[in-house]
């Protein structure tokens, strides 16, 4: 059986390949996990910025609130307040 002379260097370049491949891996479920992190603090603020404007439409005349209830529980009240 003849043995082929470009076997090794063919294997070698496989070996190099999948290294790379391994190492372009390795980047891209880095960069897939701080898009996930950075996703999911996206998805907080905009939970918060929504209850902000629920509290906002709440003390709105128009939606029967009073107005004079600014501050009422600064606790928990998800909208700052100046002043």
């Amino acid at each position: 059986m003849e043995e082929d002379p470009n076997a090794a260097q063919r294997a070698i370049d496989v070996e190099v390949k999948l290294s790379f491949l391994e190492q372009q891996v390795g980047e891209l479920a880095t960069t897939l996990a701080r898009e996930v992190r950075e996703h999911l603090a996206l998805q907080e603020r905009v939970a918060l910025l929504e209850k902000a404007l629920q509290v906002l439409a709440q003390r709105s005349p128009r939606a029967g609130g009073t107005g004079d209830d600014v501050g009422a529980d600064a606790a928990t009240d998800p909208v700052p307040h100046s002043g």
